[in-house]
C-alpha cells in the first residue's frame, strides 16, 4: 500500500508556486491517486485587525515603497514594544498552526496526499522576516514550528531573477523586497537541502524535475 505524501512548493512571488502546485495536482490525480490542493500560507483572520491597527498606528504612511524605512521601523518598533510583538506573533503563529491542522494534517489523516501551495515557510519569511536581525532567526522559528505542524516529504524551492519576479508581478513594491525574501529562501534551500529550481527556463524541463523528484521519491518508500 502506497504512503501519502505531503509536498510544499515555496519561494519569492512570481516564481510559480501556485501554477505548478496545480500541476502537480493534477499529474497525481490522473495517475489516481487521491489528492488535494492546500494553500498553506497564513490567511489571517483573527490577526487582520491586528495588522491594521498596528501598521496605522506605529507605521503612518510608510510603505514598502520606501523598504529600508519600512524594514527599519518595524524592527524598532518590534524591540520597543516587545511584549505586544511577542503577542502578535505567538497568535499569528497559532492561526497558522490551525490552518494547517485543518488543511493539511485532516486530509493526510484521511488518506489524502497533499500539495501545499506556499507553507510555514514563507508566513515566516514574509510576515515575520522583516522583525529578525539575522537568517539563523528565521531557521530557528522554522524549526520551532516543526513541533506543531506536519514536516513535508518533499520542498521545492522555487526562484526566479529579480527582474522576472517584477515582471509577473505587478504587486511588488520595491526590488529590495525580492532580493531579501530571495536570501532566506536560498538559505532555508541550503540548510534542509530541498529540491532548488529555476522556473525561469522551460516550462517541461520544470514540470519534469517535479514529477520525476515525485516519482522517485515515492518509489524509493514503497
Amino acid at each position: 500500500m502506497e504512503k501519502n505524501c505531503f509536498v510544499c512548493f515555496t519561494g519569492i512571488d512570481g516564481s510559480g508556486k501556485t501554477t505548478l502546485s496545480n500541476f502537480l495536482v493534477n499529474y497525481l490525480k490522473e495517475k489516481n491517486q487521491k489528492t488535494i490542493y492546500a494553500y498553506g500560507r497564513l490567511k489571517p483572520f483573527v490577526t487582520l485587525p491586528i495588522m491594521y491597527v498596528g501598521r496605522k498606528l506605529l507605521l503612518n504612511n510608510t510603505t514598502k515603497k520606501h523598504y529600508s524605512d519600512y524594514v527599519k521601523k518595524n524592527k524598532e518598533y518590534s524591540q520597543k514594544y516587545r511584549t505586544l510583538f511577542s503577542f502578535y506573533k505567538g497568535l499569528l503563529v497559532l492561526e497558522n498552526i490551525i490552518q494547517i491542522t485543518l488543511k493539511v494534517r485532516v486530509p493526510m489523516l484521511l488518506g489524502y496526499n497533499v500539495v501545499c501551495d506556499r507553507y510555514i515557510y514563507d508566513t515566516i519569511i514574509t510576515d515575520l522576516g522583516i522583525y529578525y536581525n539575522n537568517q539563523q532567526q528565521i531557521l530557528d522559528s522554522i524549526q520551532k514550528l516543526y513541533n506543531y505542524v506536519p514536516k513535508p516529504d518533499i520542498v521545492f524551492v522555487l526562484d526566479v531573477p529579480d527582474n522576472v519576479s517584477l515582471s509577473r508581478k505587478d504587486d511588488i513594491e520595491h526590488i529590495n523586497y525580492i532580493s531579501n525574501a530571495r536570501k532566506h529562501y536560498r538559505k532555508l534551500h541550503e540548510t534542509y537541502q530541498f529540491t532548488y529550481i529555476d522556473t525561469s527556463g522551460l516550462r517541461e524541463e520544470v514540470e519534469n524535475v517535479i514529477t520525476s523528484t515525485y516519482d522517485r521519491h515515492t518509489t524509493e518508500d514503497v
